[in-house]
């Protein structure tokens, strides 16, 4: 957040076929160090076979 606005620095996918429920928002993204960080990715709409519905860790930085 910079001047009360929330800036995109990074997005990824999460297939609700693969939602495991009751799990909190922090399962699904991670702090890897100052200013990096880590969203899971989990999807079947990849050209990677080897990846469909498996955990994908995706990292960003600011």
């Amino acid at each position: 957040m910079k001047n009360n606005e929330w800036k995109e620095i990074g997005h990824c996918v999460y297939d609700l076929f693969y939602m495991q429920i009751g799990k909190p928002y922090s399962y699904f993204i991670r702090k890897s160090s100052k200013g990096k960080f880590e969203m899971l990715e989990i999807t079947d709409l990849t050209k990677d076979k080897t990846k469909i519905g498996k955990r994908n860790w995706i990292k960003f930085s600011m």
